[in-house]
């Protein structure tokens, strides 16, 4: 049991990842609460100003292999971005 948990500490302080196809499934117009409970916590969130559409981002994973979930000022998705 120790060995377990000692392997998921390990994983998590290396950056987080995210299951792609969670991810293939978050949909423009979905709502902050869906996209955590399908996603869990976001692992960086951001208010942004490049679209006036778009105000915050939350992303999921590490570089290059980051997934980022963009929403509008009502809290509802405007934008996803899959990694390459």
């Amino acid at each position: 049991m120790r060995s377990f948990v000692f392997v998921v500490m390990l994983a998590s302080c290396g950056g987080s990842s995210y299951d792609s196809v969670r991810a293939g499934s978050i949909a423009t117009g979905q709502t902050r609460e869906q996209v955590r409970t399908t996603m869990g916590a976001p692992d960086h969130m951001a208010k942004t100003m490049d679209d006036p559409t778009c105000v915050e981002a939350w992303s999921y994973g590490t570089e290059p292999r980051t997934f980022v979930v963009d929403f509008d000022a009502r809290g509802h998705v405007c934008g996803v971005v899959l990694p390459k």
